[in-house]
């Protein structure tokens, strides 16, 4: 038998993701379905991201802010300050 997670009556979760957007790849249904139910959600991200790309049109300072952008606009969708 499948029984699926009890999510009801969390109040509070954190996220950790090691680089920028696998939190928004690898949890946002759940973030959006306990921020629908009134969890306070949080995210840690433990790296800036500025590895991932190694290129003079982006480097890191750039990119760093690219993906921090990212991360925060993603997470504004579903209601995550």
């Amino acid at each position: 038998m499948n029984n699926p997670l009890p999510l009801k009556n969390i109040r509070l979760a954190l996220i950790v993701a090691p680089h920028p957007d696998d939190e928004t790849i690898g949890a946002f249904g759940l973030m959006r379905h306990l921020v629908r139910h009134g969890t306070d959600v949080r995210i840690t991200v433990v790296t800036n991201g500025a590895a991932s790309h190694k290129s003079k049109a982006w480097p890191p300072a750039r990119l760093i802010a690219r993906r921090r952008h990212e991360t925060r606009h993603a997470l504004a969708r579903i209601g995550i300050p």
